[in-house]
């Protein structure tokens, strides 16, 4: 009997004949977003080629390990957070950016969003993640907000982080320091304006090497410079 060569064709998800299954399967796995299935352990149960192609690992590999082991060390505590809130019944879903290493050692940046799915007894059964690079997006955020001579923080920046400071709401003093360089117009004029960018780097090195951990410096204009200090008052 003669039989055709042509392969047969996926399901018409329109057609009557296509189950639900048939569509969860084809939103799983074609999907324009990274996303997995994870165990209340942390474990992947399952992941599309999106979050593959994203997080840089194979499926293989994922499968093998838990989201902790892809997870940068410094998002690693805020993520688990969430998921503990998630597990505590606190929250029914969450979403953070965060960082992912890739298995080449590069860094994606993500924006994960996950829901808790529990079984007919209300016991958790397994974590739904998705995930969107934003990689690019926030170098161009970041590239916004810096002097591209020096590296601080510009004018847009230190107004960014001041308002951070402010919606805080923590009642905890912080000190504003203006500066500028005297004299500094005479090193453009008789020296040149590349010794006089040479001066303003070295500026914004000395008083980087000399920050605490928390202090925010920018660059807002030609030779002026602000500090944002959180850590010392106005009695200090």
């Amino acid at each position: 009997m003669f039989q055709s060569a042509i392969p047969a064709c996926p399901p018409n998800p329109h057609s009557a004949n296509t189950t639900a299954h048939d569509r969860f399967e084809a939103s799983f796995h074609h999907a324009p977003v990274g996303i997995a299935h994870v165990a209340p352990d942390g474990g992947f149960i399952d992941v599309n080629a999106r979050f593959a192609a994203i997080t840089g690992h194979s499926r293989e590999a994922l499968l093998a390990d838990g989201f902790q082991h892809i997870t940068h060390p410094d998002d690693l505590e805020t993520d688990m957070v969430q998921v503990a809130r998630l597990l505590s019944g606190i929250a029914s879903t969450y979403r953070i950016e965060k960082r992912y290493i890739r298995a080449d050692g590069g860094i994606v940046w993500v924006t994960l969003t996950v829901a808790l799915i529990r079984d007919a007894a209300d016991e958790p059964a397994y974590f739904i993640s998705m995930i969107e690079d934003i990689t690019e997006m926030r170098r161009a955020r970041h590239e916004a907000t810096r002097d591209p001579l020096t590296g601080l923080l510009n004018r847009r920046g230190f107004d960014e982080r001041l308002d951070r400071t402010r919606a805080n709401g923590s009642g905890t003093p912080f000190t504003l320091v203006y500066l500028d360089l005297d004299s500094f117009k005479r090193i453009n004029d008789e020296l040149g304006h590349a010794q006089g960018d040479f001066c303003l780097v070295e500026v914004a090195r000395a008083l980087s090497t000399t920050a605490a951990p928390g202090d925010r410096i920018a660059r807002i204009g030609g030779d002026e410079f602000v500090l944002l200090l959180p850590s010392i008052d106005s009695t200090a």
